[in-house]
């Protein structure tokens, strides 16, 4: 038996959103934002393969920067890195 070994996957799941969810809180309460929940700049997806897509980056600014970005956007990267992760361009 290892002893990192977790037996109850949905327990490691949890485990994993509740830790997520203390970092978006900790961020928020030093005063940043996610620019890509930002009504001017709809989240796009970041990753993608073939039908199936997801938002799984982020970038955090300091809310005092939020009125100085002009645009936010992805950008494919596959012919030049190969891989199915987008670019986020700020």
């Amino acid at each position: 038996m290892y002893l990192n070994q977790i037996i109850n996957v949905d327990l490691k799941e949890q485990a994993g959103k509740e830790e997520k969810k203390q970092i978006v809180q900790l961020l928020r309460g030093k005063r940043f934002a996610d620019i890509f929940y930002e009504p001017n700049f709809p989240g796009q997806p970041t990753w993608k393969r073939k039908e199936a897509h997801s938002r799984i980056d982020t970038i955090w600014i300091d809310c005092h920067w939020k009125q100085s970005i002009i645009f936010c956007k992805t950008k494919d990267m596959d012919l030049r890195t190969g891989s199915d992760h987008q670019a986020v361009v700020v």
